[in-house]
């Protein structure tokens, strides 16, 4: 999946439930995501709208059992990622990861998961 234009909280919004609709269809083993977000450009996203972002996350359980790489080689795009991840403080470490290289993502998300503790 490629994104491009504007980080913004309507479009990452709209994208976690287009991910979890594609979760729910997915009916075997983890499904396993990589987002292309080379060609994303920061936009205005506020403390409040990672917190909302977050709380989709949560409500959208088929997505917290995939493994989703994303390739953001700004690091803006990258930070938001990564503070999304924290603020999500993920139940499984392994569920979502941002990358700077393609290949280091793809490497990562074909690894087997480990199994928290």
């Amino acid at each position: 999946m490629k994104l491009t234009g504007h980080a913004d909280p309507p479009g990452v919004r709209a994208l976690i439930t287009e991910l979890q609709n594609r979760a729910d269809a997915h009916t075997q083993g983890t499904l396993r995501i990589l987002m292309d977000e080379s060609e994303l450009q920061p936009g205005i996203v506020g403390f409040s709208d990672i917190a909302d972002m977050v709380h989709d996350w949560r409500t959208a359980p088929a997505l917290r059992s995939s493994r989703i790489a994303i390739v953001a080689a700004n690091p803006f795009i990258r930070g938001l990622n990564q503070m999304f991840r924290l603020l999500a403080n993920l139940e499984r470490k392994d569920s979502l990861n941002a990358f700077t290289k393609r290949a280091d993502a793809v490497a990562w998300l074909l690894t087997a998961a480990t199994v928290s503790p």
